[in-house]
């Protein structure tokens, strides 16, 4: 009995490390590769090469992008959060005016973050719309923008 007992515990501890690897490994190649596809996937035209959402997780800066047209509110907020997820991070606040969006996020995978308000936060994204040129930028920052949008 006590045989079975402990072999059950052995497996049991062994499933247990196999799914940390596997999250820790998953959250590793997301916040080195996906992000680009982020990008991509949003049809938003870098002014950086791609090589920067590296350097960006690493030593901190900034992204610009653009994107043809005018987003929505929802258009906003969904990209927001599908940036912020790329890096393994989560939403947590936004704000928007007629003139831009602006959204925080935090994730455990950027080692460095700013403290607002009481939350910690290591990604930061605004968008503007240009109504002349009708062109959306976005600008992604980590830990924060340190720039006018």
């Amino acid at each position: 009995m006590r045989r079975k007992l402990k072999l059950a515990i052995f497996c049991m501890c062994l499933c247990w490390i196999v799914a940390f690897a596997q999250f820790a490994m998953t959250r590793f190649y997301l916040s080195h590769n996906d992000a680009t596809q982020a990008f991509a996937r949003n049809q938003l035209i870098l002014e950086n090469d791609t090589d920067s959402f590296q350097i960006l997780s690493q030593e901190g800066g900034q992204i610009k992008g653009h994107l043809s047209g005018e987003m929505t509110s929802s258009q906003k907020e969904q990209l927001a959060s599908r940036l912020f997820h790329v890096w393994g991070g989560a939403l947590k606040d936004t704000h928007q005016t007629s003139d831009y969006y602006v959204a925080y996020g935090y994730t455990s995978g950027i080692a460095f973050c700013k403290k607002i308000n009481g939350q910690k936060i290591n990604l930061n994204l605004a968008i503007t719309y240009d109504e002349i040129s009708d062109e959306t930028t976005v600008y992604l920052g980590v830990p924060l923008l340190n720039t006018d949008f």
